[in-house]
């Protein structure tokens, strides 16, 4: 028994020794290494080594038990316990060491100029095969051909095996809609339709302007888009850079759609939108006079915010030359200058002034690209030194007012990138930021009944809003507002 329980301890200490990289070479006089090896082990605890060395230690002692023990119910119930407790040790260690953590990995894959959802796929890793099955089953459902660059993609991959399997991809098709293919159990893919409920939410948000009205917006937590409205909609009213002084204040009320996760999936149309300059305050209210016309903006008194003419058919730009003499910025000389100059990045989007027909697109002397466009037979209105033009835009297409006709560049007889604006009255052109316009509409009867009870609701909703945000947060005033209310 001494032997043996002797030989069970040299197969622990040879176990060890590998552990450890050492070779133990059998007892000797000294203690030290096996004092060394045994701290090393108290510093150094390792899972293997517990589950090896129970279990060796463990069949060991079955062996010793077993030669000993006669054949019986004792030598029986001995060997049950024994192995029992050799489970416990098992299973303890089991628990000890590292388990694999998933092998399905998710991946969001944005497309590029050039891309192709094929190759999309095939750059995260998915084979040919299972890519070629993804765009047939995908092919049925979208044209892929829509998807356009800064477009977001799912995908899950699986990564057991050496090669990468794709399992899944998701594409967006509009805000809580997309079309999802899944990898089925006999290995096919299948898609499916998926629609996401909106809830529909109010938000209020507003704030003083400092630097610039658009940064200002940014500040008080407005998102990009309804500041375009916001911005497009003062513009018909507004001299954006001489009426505007810091200090004045905006505010907005406009609807947004969430998704089931918390996230914005879209903005809705802005209902409110006031500006406070000096003294004197601007409200607009968005406002649908019957079932066929399209929504527009008014006063509070009812009178359309819409004019014959944009004054400023630019958002965010900074006049640099007006209308009149001036020193000629490329001669030693002066010259008139027949239009408004503003400044703005190269690109910038330009709108038309109004609604009319395009009558003249392309390269005029020294006006580099150039657009005219004929409103009625009185007005008429020119952009000049553009970078190039909206695309299709040709002569004779009817356009409306604000929309995207070309873009903000340097052509023609220039010194950097700017619009020059001309009004022409008659033919003949006149300053555009003084010109008298024609007279607005002005809601009567029924209309400016329905108009006035829609005034109330919305200013109900902006003070249940900016009550419910005080008594969340007293502290704020309402000129940094920014909360919603379901």
């Amino acid at each position: 028994m001494v032997k043996k329980g002797y030989a069970a301890y040299r197969i622990a200490a040879d176990v060890d020794s590998v552990e450890t990289g050492s070779i133990n070479p059998g007892p000797t006089n000294s203690a030290s290494p096996r004092r060394s090896r045994a701290k090393a082990i108290s510093q150094r605890p390792s899972p293997f080594l517990l589950v090896v060395g129970g279990l060796t230690v463990g069949w060991a002692l079955l062996a010793t038990y077993a030669g000993q023990a006669s054949v019986g119910r004792e030598s029986h119930l001995m060997r049950g316990q024994i192995v029992q407790a050799m489970r416990e040790i098992t299973d303890t260690s089991a628990a000890v060491l590292p388990r694999d953590e998933s092998s399905v990995v998710s991946r969001i894959l944005e497309i590029n100029r050039g891309d192709t959802l094929a190759s999309l796929l095939r750059n995260a890793g998915a084979s040919p095969t299972r890519t070629r099955e993804v765009v047939a089953a995908l092919r049925d459902r979208i044209d892929l051909r829509a998807l356009q660059p800064g477009q977001k993609i799912h995908v899950e991959l699986d990564r057991t095996t050496q090669t990468t399997k794709l399992v899944k991809v998701a594409v967006p098709v509009a805000p809580g809609h997309a079309i999802v293919v899944r990898s089925t159990k006999s290995g096919a893919f299948d898609a499916k339709e998926v629609v996401r409920p909106l809830k529909s939410e109010m938000v209020r948000a507003g704030g003083t302007i400092g630097d610039s009205l658009f940064d200002s917006a940014l500040k008080a937590g407005i998102p990009q888009p309804i500041i375009a409205k916001m911005i497009k909609l003062f513009s018909y009213s507004v001299d954006f850079e001489h009426d505007i002084r810091p200090g004045d204040s905006f505010h907005v009320f406009f609807q947004r759609a969430v998704a089931p996760d918390g996230k914005t999936a879209k903005f809705g149309p802005l209902l409110y939108a006031a500006i406070t300059l000096g003294s004197q305050t601007h409200r607009y209210y968005r406002f649908q006079a019957s079932p066929r016309a399209p929504a527009s903006y008014y006063t509070g008194s009812g009178r359309s915010i819409r004019t014959a003419l944009l004054r400023t058919p630019i958002d965010g730009a900074r006049i640099t030359s007006g209308f009149g003499m001036r020193k000629d910025p490329l001669g030693p000389g002066l010259e008139f200058h027949e239009g408004v100059d503003f400044a703005a990045p190269m690109g910038t989007p330009i709108m038309a002034a109004g609604d009319g027909v395009v009558v003249r697109v392309g390269w005029v002397r020294g006006y580099g690209k150039y657009i005219e466009i004929r409103h009625n037979s009185v007005y008429s209105t020119a952009y000049a030194h553009l970078s190039r033009y909206a695309k299709g835009l040709h002569d004779g297409e009817r356009v409306r007012q604000g929309e995207v006709i070309g873009y903000v560049g340097s052509t023609g007889r220039s010194t950097g990138p700017h619009l020059d604006y001309e009004v022409h009255v008659n033919g003949k052109q006149v300053n555009p930021l003084t010109v008298r316009l024609p007279s607005r509409k002005v809601l009567a009867g029924s209309e400016r009944r329905r108009f006035e009870q829609m005034v109330a609701q919305v200013g109900r909703e902006m003070t249940a809003s900016e009550a419910m945000a005080k008594a969340k947060a007293p502290d704020k005033t309402a000129t940094t507002l920014a909360e919603t209310t379901n």
